[in-house]
């Protein structure tokens, strides 16, 4: 093998937990002498930061895993790092199953990284170092390489204690671990003084935040009280931890974005019981008619399961009927898929996958219709959006996003990159806004 390998590629999957994970990945290897690869094929070593929330999702990972098998027999001295929530699933499997894989490592062990290469290098053998569930997460990173110099995602907790009958979270991420007050907003502080416009918190169950005596009600006031902050997102939330102050703070604070994730995952109290929710249809119709009550103006999304084992045609009748009556502005919808460690793997996974396809598009169409409609009203009003980056639709347009989350396309120069400006919407699309700018300072429609 090489001396020292010089080069590394990182492939993300997965959520926006993954997307900071692989920013605090960069970081630490660049901390320990290594250098951004611009491609795979330049790459000393290729990392694999991954995502198994979903059957789908996991099998992207390793076909990705067996295309890099053929770069790998050109490329004898190639290092690959497996990390995420798949490496935390399949564990010493990943390595037993492959010879490609040299380094799996769970996504509270990121920091271990450079030595389990280093390892590989001097031993030229493989490396493995899996979290614990109560295991503290690495936190505190010294340099966190971060993709956006406008905005930044900012850890406030990780981890689950939920255990919803579907989901992997738990056994992949762990339970809850919350971050202390004071070392969130001391990183707040830090990215204001370094220019961020928009800073998103994160965590697995945001809203679930507790420690000591603060909540995360506590902490989305805190940072409002920055000045240099113009932005505030958050995600993701769960229903039965969204409360009252939580809207309150939201709507006494206009730097809070107009945005809120709620997944609802189905509309049937049969259905959400089986799943663990701990909430029914109804107090999930009781939340967010709250939370329009204070804020009537705030855009919602969610996240929808269709084909959970025991769900009839009614109760997807019911889920149909709730999409009808929350008019989310987005949603993510899948068709359910066994996952390992599970309590749904109890049940029998007993939907025909015609009927799961059927139900995916009949609930898509549906959501189609309302969010196209909905795009459709922002025609003809001026938005304020930070403009964060060159559209993937053209290299001559810019993008950014609405405070309801809505991405907008528009011709503008690179010098309006990291400016909070005001677009006339002009177009509306299936998924995006287009627009013009226009000179005006602030916007009075948001």
């Amino acid at each position: 093998m090489k001396q020292q390998i010089k080069k590394m590629f990182i492939h993300t999957y997965g959520c926006q937990m993954n997307v900071h994970d692989s920013e605090k990945i960069s970081g630490i290897l660049q901390m320990a002498g290594y250098e951004k690869a611009f491609s795979i094929q330049e790459a000393d070593i290729i990392i694999l930061n991954t995502c198994s929330v979903r059957e789908k999702a996991e099998h992207k990972v390793h076909t990705e895993i067996g295309r890099i098998g053929k770069i790998k027999m050109k490329k004898k001295d190639l290092i690959v790092a497996i990390c995420g929530c798949v490496a935390q699933q399949e564990k010493e499997s990943l390595l037993a199953k492959s010879n490609i894989v040299d380094i799996v490592i769970g996504p509270k062990n990121i920091a271990q990284l450079p030595g389990c290469i280093q390892q590989v290098i001097e031993k030229r053998s493989q490396c493995i170092a899996i979290s614990q569930p109560k295991q503290e997460p690495a936190f505190e990173i010294p340099f966190i390489d971060r993709e956006s110099p406008y905005k930044a995602y900012l850890t406030i907790m990780e981890g689950c204690n939920k255990f919803c009958s579907f989901c992997v979270v738990p056994f992949t991420r762990g339970r809850e671990i919350y971050r202390s007050f004071n070392a969130i907003i001391d990183e707040a502080n830090s990215l204001a003084d370094k220019g961020y416009q928009e800073i998103c918190l994160l965590g697995q169950n945001v809203n679930s935040y507790r420690n000591a005596a603060y909540t995360f009600a506590d902490i989305l006031e805190a940072v409002s009280i920055i000045k240099a902050f113009k932005r505030i997102r958050f995600v993701t939330s769960y229903p039965k931890d969204f409360d009252n102050r939580i809207v309150k703070v939201m709507h006494d604070n206009t730097k809070i974005c107009s945005y809120l994730h709620l997944p609802v995952q189905s509309g049937s109290s049969t259905i959400l019981k089986r799943m663990r929710r701990g909430y029914s249809r109804e107090e999930y119709l009781e939340i967010i008619g709250m939370v329009r009550k204070y804020i009537p103006y705030i855009a919602l999304s969610t996240d929808i399961i269709v084909g959970f084992p025991g769900e009839t045609e009614n109760d997807f009748q019911l889920t149909l009927d709730l999409v009808q009556k929350a008019r989310f502005l987005m949603m993510y919808s899948f068709k359910y898929s066994p996952r390992p460690n599970t309590h749904a793997l109890r049940y029998k996974d007993d939907i025909a996958e015609d009927i799961k396809d059927r139900r995916l598009y009949e609930l898509q169409s549906l959501q189609r219709g309302i969010q196209i409609q909905q795009f459709k009203d922002f025609i003809g009003k001026k938005k304020t959006i930070l403009a964060e980056g060159v559209s993937k639709r053209s290299t001559s347009e810019l993008t950014g996003r609405t405070t309801e989350n809505v991405v907008v396309n528009f011709k503008g120069s690179p010098d309006l990159l990291g400016k909070l400006i005001e677009i006339l919407i002009t177009e509306a699309h299936s998924n995006s806004l287009r627009g013009e700018y226009s000179n005006s300072s602030e916007s009075t429609s948001d």
